[in-house]
């Protein structure tokens, strides 16, 4: 009966063993999930703020390019040699 019993306790020792083992496999797993999930929304984040900034720059070269064209028509209209004033233009603006 003492072999049965020791041989029981064992066995019982060896499942609790086997559960903790489980549930800590399981706190690993949603843990690299809650990081997974922490890092997708920082990189959303970074491309939300990303476009932002392209946002804001297309904004500011369409306005840049807006002027120079109402440069180029003043310039047509007033006669002057329309490579001076792009060259002029483009030492303000520092366009190619």
């Amino acid at each position: 009966m003492a072999k049965e019993t020791e041989h029981l306790v064992e066995v019982q020792k060896q499942a609790k063993s086997a559960e903790i083992d489980m549930l800590s496999s399981q706190l690993v797993g949603k843990q690299i999930i809650q990081d997974a999930e922490a890092n997708a929304k920082s990189i959303s984040e970074d491309i939300l703020q990303k476009e932002k900034q392209r946002n804001d720059l297309d904004f500011a070269i369409s306005i840049r390019e807006s002027t120079l064209r109402e440069y180029d028509e003043s310039i047509e209209k007033q006669h002057y040699g329309t490579k001076e004033i792009y060259r002029l233009l483009s030492s303000v603006f520092s366009i190619n």
